[in-house]
């Protein structure tokens, strides 16, 4: 195993950066000296891949990457143009068959209500003309009918006729 350069160790301004680089410069050479405590900017310092931080250029603090915006595609602009438009086409049209289907509606209403008039006129005549009074005057000047004078009695009817009315009508049953 090779033995390692002695890396000469230039005694530097004391910035805790500095110091934080003497320390492990000497740590990695063997050098017996307590160790630093390290801050989290110091040691991120350090281990950064950043080439300036070993040779002892000024060390700044690691920054996050500012995020890059991505561009925004001319296809995805196209599409959604696209789907824009044919969600207003739906849309519009759909308010246009609305529209038509109340207009509908209310011709349909209207018919409905002419309808009902005319039914109701319908019923008034059919009251009208079947009124008693009417079919009077009409039977006793059209058909000369008379109310009779007699009061109507009773007719008698034989037993015996009574029975054979019932037996022709259960001989009717049976042939059926």
């Amino acid at each position: 195993m090779p033995t390692p350069q002695p890396i000469d160790v230039q005694r530097r301004p004391a910035t805790p950066d500095n110091e934080l680089i003497e320390a492990y410069l000497r740590r990695a050479h063997g050098a017996d000296t307590p160790p630093i405590a390290p801050s989290a900017d110091q040691r991120d310092a350090v281990y950064s891949s950043r080439p300036d931080t070993v040779t002892g250029a000024s060390v700044a603090k690691p920054r996050n990457r500012t995020a890059a915006r991505r561009r925004v595609s001319p296809f995805s602009i196209v599409l959604t143009l696209i789907a824009t438009a044919v969600a207003s086409v739906v849309y519009i049209s759909n308010i246009i068959a609305v529209g038509q289907l109340v207009v509908r509606i209310g011709d349909l209403e209207n018919r409905h209500q002419r309808s009902l008039n005319e039914q109701e006129m319908l019923r008034a005549q059919i009251n009208r003309m079947s009124s008693l009074e009417r079919v009077r005057t009409m039977a006793e000047q059209d058909l000369g009918l008379r109310n009779s004078a007699a009061v109507p009695g009773w007719l008698a009817v034989s037993p015996d006729r009574v029975h054979q009315i019932e037996e022709a009508l259960e001989e009717a049953r049976r042939q059926r």
